[in-house]
C-alpha cells in the first residue's frame, strides 16, 4: 500500500473575545435615564404610598392592605438606596395610620397603634436591610466579573500577541535560512560546478573519454543540486502572500513536489473559505510546505494530497 499523508490547512474559527458584563436589565429599565430619570422615580414612590393609603382608607377598617406598602419600600430602595427605602418605609407607617384613624378605627389602648405602627415599621426596614444587601452583593459580583472579564481579555489578548511574534520570529529565521542558500551555498555549488567544467574540457582536450564522461555527470549532478537549492531558497523567500493567491500558490507546490520528487502530488480546495488574518496565507503556504517535505524525506509517500478546506467559519 502507498502513504498517503494529508497537509491539511483548514482554517479554525476567530476566537471572540468575551466582553464586559452589563448591568441587570431591571436596573438599565430604572436608572437608564441619569438624575432626571432618578428624580421622577423618587416621586413616583411617594405618590404610590399615599395612593396606597387612599385606597386603605377608603377600604375602611375592616380591610387592611399594609402589605402593599411593601412594593413602594422596594422601588425606594433599588431607586435611591437604604436610606430612601428607610424615609419611604416611615412614611408608609405614618400613611397607613392615618388612614385607619381617618376611617374611624378604635382601639382598646392607645398603645395598641403605636404596637403596630413599630412592628410594621421594623417589618418594613427588615425588607429595606435584606434588599440593600441583595442588591450590594450583586452589585459586587459584576464588578468582580467585570475584573476578571478585564483580566481575561488581556490575557487572550498577550497571548494573540505572543503567537504573533513567535510567527514574526518563524518568517525571519525562514528568510536568514533562504538567504543563506541563494547566497551561500547556491554560489559554492555554481563555483563547483564551473570547476568540474573545466576539468571536463581539461580531460576532453588529452583524450580521456571516460574521465571526461565523469567530469560532466558530477556537473549535471552539481547543476541539480544547483536547481533544488535554488527551489529551497524560493520556498523560503516567498514575500507575504496576497489571501487570493494561497490557492494558486499551493497547487504550484503540488505541481512542483510532483515533478522534482517523482510523487504524485494533488490539491483538493473543499467550499469557500476567508482568511482571519493578514498574513495568514503564508503561514498557511509555510505549512503545507513543511508537511510536503516531511512526507517526502522521511515518509517515503508515494502518494501527497495537500487539503485545503474551510471549517466552521
Amino acid at each position: 500500500m502507498s502513504d498517503q499523508p494529508e497537509a491539511g490547512s483548514g482554517m479554525a474559527p476567530p476566537s471572540a473575545l468575551p466582553s464586559p458584563v452589563e448591568e441587570a436589565s431591571w436596573r438599565r429599565l430604572l436608572l437608564g435615564g441619569g438624575a432626571a430619570r432618578r428624580r421622577w422615580l423618587m416621586t413616583f414612590t411617594l405618590a404610590s404610598v399615599l395612593a396606597v393609603g387612599v385606597a386603605d382608607f377608603l377600604l375602611g377598617v375592616q380591610l387592611s392592605v399594609l402589605v402593599f406598602y411593601t412594593l413602594p419600600v422596594c422601588l425606594a430602595v433599588s431607586v435611591a438606596g437604604w436610606r430612601f427605602g428607610v424615609l419611604t418605609a416611615s412614611c408608609s407607617v405614618a400613611c397607613w395610620l392615618v388612614g385607619d384613624f381617618a376611617a374611624g378605627a378604635s382601639f382598646a389602648s392607645p398603645w395598641v397603634p403605636v404596637s403596630n405602627a413599630l412592628f410594621a415599621l421594623v417589618t418594613f426596614l427588615i425588607v429595606v436591610w435584606l434588599l440593600h444587601s441583595l442588591l450590594v452583593l450583586q452589585r459586587e459580583m459584576e464588578s468582580r466579573v467585570r475584573q476578571r472579564t478585564a483580566a481575561l481579555q488581556e490575557l487572550i489578548a498577550e497571548r494573540a500577541r505572543l503567537e504573533r511574534a513567535l510567527l514574526d520570529a518563524g518568517e525571519r529565521e525562514r528568510h536568514r535560512i533562504g538567504h543563506d542558500l541563494h547566497d551561500g551555498l547556491g554560489q559554492h555549488f555554481t563555483g563547483t560546478a564551473l570547476a568540474c567544467q573545466v576539468l571536463a574540457d581539461k580531460l576532453a582536450l588529452r583524450a580521456l573519454p571516460e574521465e571526461e564522461n565523469d567530469a560532466r555527470h558530477i556537473v549535471g549532478l552539481v547543476e541539480e543540486g544547483i536547481e533544488k537549492t535554488r527551489q529551497l531558497a524560493r520556498g523560503l523567500l516567498l514575500p507575504e502572500m496576497p489571501d487570493d493567491a494561497l490557492v494558486a500558490a499551493l497547487r504550484e507546490l503540488a505541481q512542483e513536489t510532483g515533478r522534482l520528487a517523482r510523487v504524485d502530488c494533488e490539491l483538493r480546495v473543499e467550499g469557500d473559505f476567508e482568511l482571519a488574518e493578514g498574513g495568514a496565507a503564508t503561514h498557511l503556504y509555510h505549512i503545507a510546505q513543511e508537511a510536503v517535505r516531511n512526507a517526502v524525506r522521511h515518509g517515503r509517500a508515494q502518494r501527497i494530497a495537500i487539503r485545503l478546506a474551510g471549517v466552521g467559519g
